[in-house]
């Protein structure tokens, strides 16, 4: 295999391990056992890749398209709306996103101690103890939602940070795919030899590898080949294309 050819097949692999882990961010949101969720998100990328390649496989060889189009379309919509959530879950897991949790339990047990002081005063009888404790709690339920105000503002602006961060992510996903497609369409265009070789191409062949041919423009305006056709032929059968790229 040629150098090319592997540098094609790498930029499938690392768009399908990409997309595979930043899937399992959002599958992993239904399934909290890691290996099931990541086996799913290899599964469900490895199709999407694989019925896109038959998709183009298929036009190349047809000009027209079948049901892989559409389960290519299916699963790489599947797959987009999966990395389009998932990377806003990876960011904010890797920032620490924070949440009010905490300060909510603590304003409801505050509230329920206010709400068991209150009746601090019975038939005119005051407890005091219980009195006291219903002040200080108000004040403690004071402090703790101006507290939770200045938390939300905080997680306000992480929030924001992270969906900028996730949309550079995303972008870098849609490219990364858009390039593995382009990868997989140059691979396999137009570079099936036909099984049977008539006595003209033969012919060319011979001329290409003795080194009397080395332009693809006299195949085009000689032997009244397509530009397609001959580039393929010089590509293939070019002595200096048989060491290297």
């Amino acid at each position: 295999m040629k150098p090319l050819k592997l540098i094609d097949y790498s930029l499938v692999v690392v768009s399908m391990m990409y997309s595979s882990y930043v899937t399992f961010w959002f599958v992993k949101e239904y399934f909290e056992t890691t290996p099931i969720a990541l086996s799913i998100s290899i599964f469900i990328v490895f199709l999407s890749h694989h019925y896109t390649f038959q998709t183009i496989t298929f036009f190349q060889a047809n000009k027209s398209i079948n049901q892989y189009a559409i389960l290519a379309v299916l699963l790489t919509s599947m797959i987009f709306y999966a990395e389009w959530n998932g990377q806003l879950l990876h960011v904010k897991d890797q920032i620490g996103l924070k949440n009010t949790t905490a300060i909510d339990a603590q304003i409801a047990q505050v509230q329920d101690m206010i709400l068991e002081n209150s009746k601090h005063t019975v038939k005119g009888k005051t407890n005091w103890a219980k009195y006291q404790t219903f002040l200080d709690a108000q004040k403690n339920l004071q402090l703790l939602e101006d507290r939770r105000v200045v938390l939300l503002e905080e997680i306000t602006v992480q929030e924001s940070e992270a969906e900028q961060t996730a949309n550079s992510f995303r972008a870098f996903s849609v490219l990364l795919f858009v390039l593995a497609f382009l990868a997989s369409s140059v691979q396999f265009k137009g570079y099936d030899m036909p099984k049977v070789i008539d006595q003209k191409t033969q012919k060319i062949i011979g001329l290409i590898k003795n080194g009397e041919i080395k332009n693809a423009d006299l195949l085009v305006n000689y032997f009244n080949l397509t530009k397609e056709e001959a580039l393929f032929l010089m590509k293939k059968h070019s002595p200096s294309q048989q060491i290297g790229f």
